[in-house]
């Protein structure tokens, strides 16, 4: 999973979607860490399980924090 993640990372490199200065290897090691966490915090914590919709709300929210970071658009927060 993380050998196909790294590719197509380096291919948003390629298009110049993502900064080419950082290693497409250990960007895809990040995100699926921050998937892993998640879904784990969520097992553990909440033995009733999770409801679909909250978690595919927060998984978008995690993927555009992720791909955007957390600057306002004005530079400082």
């Amino acid at each position: 999973m993380r050998t196909t993640l790294a590719a197509y990372f380096e291919g948003l490199q390629k298009q110049g979607v993502l900064r080419k200065n950082i290693s497409p290897a250990v960007t895809a090691r990040m995100f699926l860490w921050i998937l892993f966490s998640y879904f784990r915090s969520e097992e553990i914590m909440q033995s009733a399980g999770m409801k679909k919709a909250a978690m595919e709300k927060q998984v978008r929210e995690m993927v555009d924090i992720f791909m955007s970071g957390t600057i306002n658009s004005n530079g400082l927060i």
